[in-house]
């Protein structure tokens, strides 16, 4: 019961465009600026070809290769990976409505 609600709560602070993972991190494609997020052109590139490579059927290990060789840093600097793209492909903000 506590989960569904906070599952719930973490939905809706998504749906009003705020982060529900805590106030020191910052999702991919987005930069903080007093409390909502900003959407960044060049890492909202690498999003929207995510989502266009699984829609076109590609596997995360190609879309992370093709990320990697088409210059896409993660956040971090580092070479994406399966995981990584995964967890843009699941991150509840990157569905929600602009």
């Amino acid at each position: 019961m506590i989960a569904e609600r906070m599952s719930a709560g973490r939905h809706e602070k998504v749906l009003q465009g705020g982060w529900p993972w805590g106030s020191l991190t910052q999702p991919f494609g987005y930069k903080r600026d007093n409390g909502r997020f900003i959407q960044q052109p060049q890492e909202a590139k690498a999003i929207k070809l995510i989502f266009r490579e699984v829609l076109n059927g590609r596997s995360l290990n190609d879309i992370a290769r093709k990320l990697r060789t088409g210059g896409h840093p993660t956040k971090m600097g580092g070479p994406w990976g399966r995981r990584a793209v995964e967890g843009m492909v699941n991150n509840p903000i990157n569905s929600r409505p602009r």
